[in-house]
Order: C-alpha cells, then sequence, then structure tokens
C-alpha cells in the first residue's frame, strides 16, 4: 500500500519516517498541515477485521493528554485513520525495552479489551468518557 495513494485533505505527506509494528499497515510519517509542519502516524486498515471505526469513536471519548489526536479518517469505509503524534514512547517499545517475550500478544490481547469492553475498562481507570 502506497500511503502517498490516499485521498487525504488535511495533511500532504512530505516523507515516511518509519513503519512501526502494528497488526495493520502504520506509517511514521512527516507532514504539512495548515502550512505547518507536522509529525503523525497513519494506519491504514489492512485486513477486514481491521474495525479503525471503533479506533477513531474510542479515541474521540477520551479526554486525555495521553490520547492521539484524530486529525483526519475515512468516514464513508474505514479504510485510514491519521493521528498526530505525541510525546511519549509506544507501548510495543516499552515493552520490548522491558525485555518482554510476549509482547506482540500482550499488545493483542490489550487491543481485544479496548474493543469489546473499552467503557468499563477505561471508566476503571478513569480516562475521561462522556
Amino acid at each position: 500500500m502506497d500511503p502517498f495513494t490516499l485521498p487525504l485533505q488535511s495533511v500532504q505527506i512530505q516523507k515516511i519516517l518509519g513503519y512501526p509494528h502494528a497488526a495493520n499497515q502504520v506509517f511514521y510519517l512527516k507532514g504539512l498541515r495548515n502550512g505547518q509542519e507536522g509529525y503523525y502516524y497513519l494506519k491504514y486498515a489492512a485486513h477486514v477485521d481491521a474495525n479503525l471505526q471503533n479506533e477513531v469513536e474510542i479515541i474521540r471519548t477520551l479526554h486525555s493528554p495521553l490520547a492521539p489526536k484524530v486529525v483526519e479518517y475515512d468516514a464513508e469505509h474505514f479504510q485510514y485513520e491519521l493521528t498526530e503524534q505525541i510525546e511519549g514512547k509506544r507501548l510495543s517499545i516499552i515493552l520490548k525495552q522491558a525485555g518482554s517475550d510476549n509482547g506482540l500478544a500482550f499488545m493483542r490481547e490489550y487491543g481485544k479489551i479496548l474493543a469489546g469492553d473499552y467503557p468499563k475498562f477505561c471508566v476503571n481507570l478513569q480516562c475521561g468518557v462522556e
């Protein structure tokens, strides 16, 4: 998949900086938004059960500086979402540095929890759900 072919409206991709590990195709990129350079993650639904719609909806309910901001997404087919980079480490990096042997399995299970039982999970963590 070539991210330059997506019909992005709010960011003009300047350069792909990396390909973080994820179940979907994820691109770390530098782009222009309203004339300002910024850093973003572009996630493309690589398989039918990617459920980017659910992810976008969850992120939009979080009221925390720890949550990424959804800049743009494909509202018709939910084939892609674009989020601003936020300061901090990715969970995959934290797990790798901690020497976790089952980091990928943990991340899959964490994703399933968020996708399936998000309201209960998030309320327990006081995520600011409306």
